[in-house]
């Protein structure tokens, strides 16, 4: 859901849009905040790719999710009057955004 509400936001005039819960990735090893490994799908031991985190460390990620993040990413990057900020470091690092100093740790 992340694509069209950003979509939306930039297409009401937005400026400058912050990001929460875009991690494209299993942040410290956890497939889900709130539930148990596995419990909502495949487990963490099952993802079999990887992206860098906003500390420059692999992340295991899966595979449709560096889809969706090379596509926001090409979004972000067509739109340049807008700013984008990530909330945090934990999941994918997001090309084209900044780290919103308010929720970043």
């Amino acid at each position: 859901m992340i694509h069209p509400a950003v979509d939306l936001a930039v297409k009401m005039g937005a400026t400058c849009i912050t990001l929460f819960g875009a991690d494209f990735a299993f942040p410290m090893n956890k497939t889900h905040a709130g539930w148990n490994d596995g419990d909502l799908g495949p487990a963490v031991d099952q993802a079999r790719h990887w992206v860098r985190d906003g500390h420059g460390e692999q992340v295991r990620t899966q595979l449709n999710f560096r889809g969706y993040l090379c596509v926001l990413e090409r979004y972000i990057a067509r739109h340049p009057e807008v700013t984008f900020l990530n909330s945090s470091r934990a999941g994918a690092m997001i090309v084209g955004t900044q780290f919103n100093q308010e929720f970043v740790q």
